[in-house]
Parts: structure tokens; sequence; C-alpha cells
């Protein structure tokens, strides 16, 4: 029989479904993905296929899956099989040593429970559904989130890709070495080379005229987020060390430069609330290619820890949320094998370059 191979996001969310069936308990976390006392008892889980939801509801006493589609019993299957396929599965993923791998095993227990695939529709932002039990107001209600997993590189947050360039004029470029430049391997030495002899500008209108879209989404967000994230994407390129591009280390230069001009007191909270703004809506689902709504977002995120443990992250509880996103997040550099950004152009007797970026 042949197994079908998935990367590592797309088993964690099959893990994420099973381990969470097997808790029963869907905990919180705090800002530092460290996971806190408070949680809510779970009593169904949604699993999303080709944006139709199976149903995966706790029965006798907790120990039973009932599994519903179309509202109709298909099976029942023991918590305790959930529990050994989470195992599996987190074992499998912790040992695996490509970009994919199959796991013959969990896909004859996908097919014995009817789960016709793994991979969700690209057009859905939510991963899975949460019914969840509040016995502190006495309610059941049901929330959505997106998977995060740290079981492996950092979950990528925003992608890189050919619609999210920011184009930048080089200004004062007489003394520029450009054959030199050309030499340089690295963006991020080209750009720490042009800007210690010269001044680097964004170029709103050029960037507006090549992205379209997402610049359209960030002005939807706030009318200066494009100029916020031209920002924080040169200081990340001209930045030394992988510290400076954090969110956090980005936000300190930020404020220093004031790109946005504000002549106002405490310029830094001003930014800071602009930036988790940003973070807060590509968490979400804001994508570069796609005219961005916010009626049918998750209602927060869950990250997968090293160790296995799901916590989750609700817009709810705003402050937890976004102080995780600005403190744990970063700036990423593509690989200029996949893109082309980073080098020196000349058009019109005029210098510049383009840069883009991937937000982990």
């Amino acid at each position: 029989m042949n197994y079908r191979s998935y990367n590592r996001g797309e088993w964690t969310e099959v893990y994420v479904l099973f381990y969470l069936l097997g808790q029963k308990k869907l905990y919180k976390g705090d800002a530092s993905f460290q996971k806190l006392s408070d949680f809510f008892y779970i009593s169904r889980v949604f699993h999303y296929e080709n944006l139709e939801k199976v149903e995966f509801q706790l029965e006798n006493n907790l120990s039973e899956i009932v599994i519903k589609r179309s509202g109709c019993i298909n099976q029942r299957i023991s918590v305790q099989d959930f529990i050994n396929k989470a195992n599996d599965i987190f074992e499998a993923i912790t040992n695996s040593q490509g970009r994919s791998f199959s796991i013959p095993a969990i896909e004859d227990f996908l097919k014995s429970i009817n789960c016709q695939t793994i991979k969700q529709d690209s057009r859905n932002v939510k991963d899975i559904e949460i019914g969840i039990i509040d016995t502190k107001r006495d309610r059941h209600d049901n929330f959505s989130f997106s998977i995060k997993s740290k079981l492996g590189q950092s979950p990528t947050i925003f992608n890189a890709g050919k619609k999210t360039v920011f184009i930048y004029k080089i200004e004062s470029n007489n003394n520029l070495d450009i054959p030199k430049l050309k030499e340089l391997k690295s963006a991020t030495k080209i750009l720490r080379t042009i800007r210690g002899q010269c001044q680097i500008v964004f170029d709103e209108l050029k960037t507006r005229e090549f992205t379209n879209t997402f610049y359209r989404n960030l002005i939807l967000i706030d009318d200066s987020m494009p100029i916020i994230v031209a920002n924080l994407l040169l200081n990340a390129y001209s930045g030394s060390g992988e510290n400076n591009k954090s969110i956090i280390e980005l936000h300190k230069k930020m404020t220093m430069d004031n790109p946005c001009g504000y002549e106002l007191q405490n310029v830094g909270e001003i930014y800071e609330r602009k930036i988790k703004n940003f973070l807060t809506d590509i968490t979400l689902g804001l994508k570069a290619s796609e005219d961005w709504k916010k009626d049918n977002t998750p209602n927060g995120f869950l990250v997968v820890t090293k160790n296995g443990e799901v916590l989750s992250y609700y817009l709810l509880d705003r402050k937890t949320f976004e102080d995780c996103l600005f403190t744990q997040t970063k700036l990423d550099v593509p690989s200029r094998k996949r893109h082309d950004y980073g080098t020196v152009y000349q058009e019109e007797g005029n210098y510049g370059s383009s840069l883009l970026g991937m937000v982990r």
C-alpha cells in the first residue's frame, strides 16, 4: 500500500486534534509559551475537510469519542486510541529528518475513521474548532484557532513572496561601488554597506504599484502601516545578529528613527500599538495576495511547544495574545535562491533596492 508524505505542519494539525481529544482540556499559555493553570474543559473538536466539518464529541464520562458527519453518528472510538496515536505522531515528528514523511499507522487509523484528507483547504484560515465549557460563566462556546508549531523551526506567521516586496530609493549614491556590491552574496551585507555610505528611503509609490493588494491590506490595518513595515524590514536587514531581527529590538530602533515623524510624547507606545495590530492581523490570516476581510478569522491561535503541550491564546485575552506576539516574533530573511531581492539596480539614472521578509 502506498502511503503519502506530509510535512511537519500538516502532521502537527492531526497531532493537535488527537492530543486535545485525549487531554480533554485546553490550557492557556503566557507570553513566554509557558503553560498556565487556567484551562477550559473540551466538549468536542471539529476537524475541517475541504470546508466540511467533522465533529469529534466526548461522551460516556469522557471515555469515548463519537464521530459525527452532517450531524449523524458515524463511529465510536475509545479516547485511549487517540492518546496512543497522538504519542505516535509526536514521536514521528520529533524523530523525522526530512521535510516531509509518512506515518503508515496513522494513515491507516485516519482511514479507519473515514478522515479523507490531512491537508486543509487553502481558503480556510481556521485550522481547528473547539467546543469548550467555561465553568466560571456556565457557558458552552465554539472557538476556532490557527495552529503554530515549535516542533522544528520557529513557525511562520507571514510568508515572503513576490507580492510582499518593499522598494527603496538610494540617495546620494555617487560614492557607491556597484561592482563591489554585486560581489556580495548576502542581502544583509549589501544593505549594511549601502546604509554606511548613503541614505535609503522607502519608495512608497513604487511599493504601492508593485504590491497593490498587500499595500491595501496594510492600509486597512493603519494608514501608516506601509511606512512602519518598511522600517522594520530596513532595520532587520541592516542590523547585525539574530537578536536585532526580533520585533522587540526592531521596535526600539523604530522609536529612535520615528519614521512617521510623530511630534508627540511616548512615540514608542504608539509604534508598539501599531506593530501589535500588524502582528495580530497576519497571525489571524492576512495574506499579501488576497483582500483582507476580518469577518471569518479565527478566535486565536494554538502553539505546540517543543515538549508537545498545546497552549491556547485567545483574542478575548487580548493582552496576553498581543504580548506573546510582540515578545516572541522576529523578522526572518528568506532565501535569495527562491526570491529575487536585495540587489542594487539602476533605473532612469537612480539607484534602488528591494527587500522582502517573513515573520516567525
